[in-house]
């Protein structure tokens, strides 16, 4: 008799410590037997879906008795209803399928067939909250929007790469077609040069430069050109620039570039002007010299020479006394 009492009393102590655990952890529970009859449900399932009374009055109760308030807890009450009854039918695990509640709370549910022996013994229901992950989940993609939007209304090149040269982003302006730039992310240089049918010349430089900014962390400078459609050259100035996180490692690399064929052309035009005015001052008849305010020879043209007998780096920089 007291073995009796004594594997009773351990018994009873075993399910209240169950019942605890079940109390305090971070999920919601409901359990419902083959005779759609409520085995158990904690207070967090009813907190979730607003049911007005404790969880221990509706054990031994229908499901079918909550079914209604729980189904008008949720936004959407009648794709529910159907994923409940399909998965019930199924009868086979269902993880992390998620619902949201009209008090905007979001959950993720998950199902588990139970079985005994082989016998089906009941559904057991899991919920979750992850609203709190949701919307920090929002605010990344909010924030990610924001940058994406800044980074492409920048009037220049823009890529970020990891530190295996792959694209993780390209602005509008590196990458103008917006199907091309999703096709990119994850892809190199050497992707899109054979995917435009183009030589690796220009994947193999690009290359080179992006393993020299990872080798020494610093900016890597360097010019680029090629001839578009209407036969005109074009110029960019590009960079590399590798980002260092607190751990002193390279955590991605900063692709940036700009256009320069503007400036090349005027630099070429100045080039073209100073021979222009080069050969005019060296074919006049008469001696040119250019002094300062110091009178110290900063120019002198080729008929100086011819004259006086002293050659332009000889005068260039003396005095003219």
């Amino acid at each position: 008799m007291n073995g009796s009492e004594d594997h009773n009393d351990y018994k009873k102590a075993y399910l209240n410590k169950l019942s605890f655990i079940l109390e305090n952890i971070s999920k919601a529970i409901l359990l419902v037997g083959s005779a759609n009859l409520i085995e158990y449900a904690n207070e967090k399932f009813c907190n979730y879906f607003k049911l007005p009374f404790h969880p221990n009055s509706i054990i031994g109760k229908p499901v079918q008795d909550i079914k209604w308030q729980v189904l008008q807890a949720v936004q959407n009450p009648n794709y529910l209803q159907k994923a409940i009854e399909k998965i019930k039918l199924a009868k086979q695990a269902v993880k992390e399928t998620e619902i949201t509640l009209k008090d905007g709370t979001a959950l993720l549910v998950d199902y588990a067939p139970l079985f005994e022996e082989g016998e089906f013994q009941g559904h057991l229901w899991m919920f979750a909250d992850i609203t709190g992950m949701k919307q920090l989940e929002s605010q990344k993609q909010q924030q990610q929007q924001f940058y994406e939007k800044v980074l492409n209304n920048i009037p220049a090149d823009i890529t970020i790469f990891d530190k295996n040269h792959k694209y993780v982003f390209a602005n509008n302006h590196a990458v103008t077609k917006e199907d091309m730039r999703k096709w990119l992310i994850g892809k190199d240089d050497f992707d899109y040069s054979l995917s435009k049918s183009e030589g690796l010349e220009k994947a193999i430089t690009r290359r080179n430069y992006f393993d020299q900014s990872l080798q020494t962390n610093q900016i890597v400078q360097f010019e680029e050109k090629y001839v578009n459609n209407q036969g005109k050259e074009i110029y960019h100035l590009r960079h590399f620039y590798p980002y260092i996180n607190r751990e002193n490692d390279v955590e991605f690399v900063v692709g940036y570039g700009v256009n320069i064929s503007t400036i090349k052309q005027n630099e070429k035009l100045l080039i073209r002007s100073v021979e222009t005015y080069q050969k005019l001052l060296n074919d006049l008849d008469e001696i040119v010299f250019i002094i300062d305010d110091k009178n110290v020879l900063q120019y002198v043209n080729p008929l100086w020479e011819k004259i006086w007998g002293k050659s332009y780096y000889e005068s260039v920089g003396n005095c003219l006394e």
